[in-house]
């Protein structure tokens, strides 16, 4: 759905704007990447849009897009939605870092009622003030994620909308809670999931899992994980998960076909899988974004 002027409501007063969610993204340290590393984030950025644009596009008025050749705005009907792409962008460029405001207001009437803009760069007003507020703010105290939506709940949010900061996590094991997320991202409709995106999500779940094979130092029965995969062989896995996912909708926090993915896609034993997965507490990480959806949706929907 994209923004037109018969998005316009009008009243007695005159023209009156319904209100929306803006969501802009920084990378973090991106002046320090090399030309390569650049080029690397920057693929796994488009992806990571074309799957928010695929996955969310009941509520996106605009799609998502690059704003610079680091940086990604887009517009949303719901704060949910805004908050869900988060997610999406922020698992799919690790082990890259972003930063991320979502604000929420009015935008500039007289550019919808002249221009139909497909691109959510080429919009302006409040709620595109307000998101960049709020990732000024993020990156002052180094928080990943700062919501501006209602001053008296954003107070109570902000604090605990994000765990990075408080979480203590090795590179290779926030490889794997990544893929967890890519693999089954926490979103309205979990379960429908269609076959395009995992085909979309392939060559991120690919980087991922070579980038752990690379990094990996252990070794089973003499043979080392170490061996990188190929995009065929990570899409085949995917298919099979795929079927095996729909067939079975099982509600685990983290389902027994996950975890028997990440055993085919990194090589290790199911044991170590499902230790690193206790260890650092995915499940529970997990469980806190399902929580904190439910507050979202309690404290803002109606504002």
């Amino acid at each position: 759905m994209f923004l037109t002027v018969e998005m316009v409501k009008y009243n007695k007063g005159g023209m009156q704007m319904k209100k929306y969610y803006v969501l802009i993204i920084d990378l973090v340290k991106s002046r320090s990447l090399n030309e390569k590393e650049r080029f690397i984030v920057q693929k796994k950025l488009d992806i990571a849009i074309n799957c928010v644009n695929k996955l969310m596009e009941e509520n996106i008025a605009s799609l998502l897009s690059f704003s610079a050749g680091d940086s990604v705005q887009g517009l949303f009907n719901t704060l949910i939605s805004a908050y869900d792409a988060y997610h999406i962008i922020k698992s799919s460029v690790h082990p890259y870092e972003i930063r991320a405001g979502i604000g929420y207001g009015q935008i500039n009437a007289m550019m919808i009622e002249n221009i139909e803009f497909i691109d959510s760069n080429k919009y302006d007003g409040q709620a595109y003030h307000k998101a960049r507020e709020a990732i000024e703010v993020s990156k002052k105290f180094h928080d990943n994620l700062v919501i501006k939506v209602n001053d008296k709940f954003d107070e109570m949010i902000n604090p605990i909308i994000e765990d990075s900061n408080i979480v203590s996590m090795t590179s290779l094991r926030m490889t794997i809670y990544s893929l967890i997320n890519m693999i089954d991202p926490l979103i309205d409709k979990r379960h429908h999931l269609s076959s395009d995106y995992f085909d979309m999500i392939t060559p991120l779940i690919l980087e991922m899992v070579n980038y752990y094979r690379e990094n990996s130092r252990v070794a089973y029965d003499n043979k080392s994980i170490n061996e990188k995969l190929n995009i065929e062989q990570v899409s085949l896995l995917l298919i099979e998960y795929y079927f095996a996912y729909k067939n079975n909708q099982d509600n685990s926090i983290i389902s027994t076909a996950t975890r028997t993915l990440l055993v085919a896609l990194t090589g290790s034993r199911e044991q170590n899988v499902n230790s690193m997965i206790k260890i650092s507490k995915m499940d529970d990480l997990r469980s806190r974004i399902v929580s904190k959806r439910k507050i979202l949706k309690y404290l803002y929907e109606e504002v």
